[in-house]
């Protein structure tokens, strides 16, 4: 049986607009690659903390990151 599609978060578009793998991501924010994959595919939520070094580090917007919208604007 065919698996249910996971869900993007907008931390996987963001990480391919700026050319990071999981692992380059996931050293910048100070957590594991397997964290960052766990975001990405929607296991895990995005804490406010990673969210704010997000948003410090790479200019975006913290409403993009809570609206969670991978089709809206970043920055």
């Amino acid at each position: 049986m065919a698996r249910p599609p996971q869900t993007r978060h907008v931390l996987t578009r963001l990480r391919q607009t700026i050319g990071l793998g999981r692992q380059q991501l996931a050293a910048h924010l100070g957590c594991s690659r397997s964290y960052v994959e766990k975001i990405e595919r929607g296991e895990k939520p995005l804490p406010p903390p990673l969210a704010e070094k997000l948003c410090r580090t790479f200019g975006v917007s913290i409403r993009w990151l809570d609206a969670n919208n991978p089709d809206g604007e970043p920055f």
